[in-house]
């Protein structure tokens, strides 16, 4: 964008959103730049087996996702990821030299570096001249015709997308319990790694089976 160019794909975004000390990383589809207003819009590419749009759940799944994205992005434009935070949750020295094949791969791109803190104070410079996403599209697209399903235009929630975050980061804490899926996802418990051992399909199940004693009794 800083060298004229108006689109980037698979452009790789990380950082510890909503101040919750966890390194997430994402990678956008799409950015596309509008040097005229200054503006950045991220497009989501999500293809469909069927021509009809997801399902209101689905829907949800991906603008949080599109959302997260957006968080980190701008995140980063802000300056609030620390070449600190990144060494200690990688587990990685910045200062220990880099080899010379990157190096001489650095130099043929005009830069000069010899460390990864070198490489780090130019990336996070360079992110910090541009400006933070404007809008966020997901655009379904069929499979087999690929064709457009639909362009959905994305409302992002600060508020939303802070309060579900944190509610998976207490999953993943093991501060709560796992919780189910909406009944028109239900679908996915058949292909999931842990549904032989998953506490909340098993209560689901006796209470299903409760219910159905209670019926036949009456």
């Amino acid at each position: 964008f800083l060298h004229g160019g108006n689109v980037a794909r698979e452009v790789p975004v990380f950082g510890a959103p909503f101040n919750e000390n966890i390194l997430v990383v994402g990678l956008i589809d799409e950015l596309r730049f509008d040097p005229l207003n200054y503006t950045i819009d991220l497009n989501e590419l999500k293809t469909r087996q069927y021509s009809n749009l997801p399902s209101h759940a689905q829907k949800k799944q991906h603008s949080f996702q599109v959302s997260l994205y957006k968080t980190l992005f701008d995140d980063l434009v802000k300056g609030r990821v620390s070449k600190q935070f990144m060494a200690s949750s990688l587990r990685i020295d910045l200062h220990k030299e880099l080899g010379g094949s990157i190096r001489e791969h650095a130099e043929k791109q005009f830069v000069e570096i010899k460390t990864l803190n070198d490489l780090m104070d130019i990336i996070f410079h360079k992110i910090q001249t541009l400006t933070c996403i404007s809008q966020v599209f997901i655009e379904y697209v069929h499979q087999e015709s690929k064709q457009t399903i639909g362009h959905v235009e994305v409302e992002y929630d600060v508020s939303e997308v802070s309060n579900l975050y944190k509610r998976y980061v207490q999953f993943w804490r093991g501060n709560r319990s796992a919780e189910g899926v909406d009944i028109e996802e239900a679908w996915k418990c058949q292909r999931c790694d842990f549904n032989s051992v998953c506490e909340w399909r098993e209560k689901k199940a006796k209470e299903y089976e409760f219910k159905n004693k209670q019926k036949n009794k009456l």
